[in-house]
């Protein structure tokens, strides 16, 4: 396939799923401000376990004023690249068995473990 095939496929592809508008796309594409990287953060339940990393919340807040100029530079560039680092990326999931047949997935809940950046990054991505 081509470049001009590629875009004819992609054109077919998405013409009818529903689209962004214009200034939403563009409010939510742009670089991560301090603000909204700090609400994010602030909307965070305090006093819950640590991440993956073994750094909790409570740290971030904490030590906001240090941090929050490498928080934002990190997370600025994997927006830019379309990915977290990969020790962002990383989660260790534990299945936690409930009442019923343990042959059965359904009968299994599930407890997802990563970092504070990964927990966080759908509300400051979203906003």
């Amino acid at each position: 396939m081509n470049l001009e095939q590629d875009t004819r496929v992609e054109v077919i592809f998405f013409r009818d799923l529903p689209q962004v508008p214009e200034k939403a796309n563009a409010e939510i594409s742009g670089a991560l401000s301090e603000g909204e990287l700090y609400k994010a953060l602030q909307e965070m339940e305090s006093g819950k376990a640590p991440g993956i990393d073994g750094l909790p919340v409570d740290l971030y807040k904490s030590l906001w004023a240090e941090l929050k100029e490498d928080l934002l530079e990190v997370l600025n560039e994997s927006l830019a690249e379309g990915q977290l680092p990969l020790s962002c990326r990383r989660a260790v999931l534990t299945l936690l068995p409930k009442k019923g047949d343990l042959t059965d997935i359904k009968c299994f809940g599930d407890l997802y473990h990563c970092s504070v950046l990964t927990s966080c990054s759908p509300k400051f991505w979203l906003i």
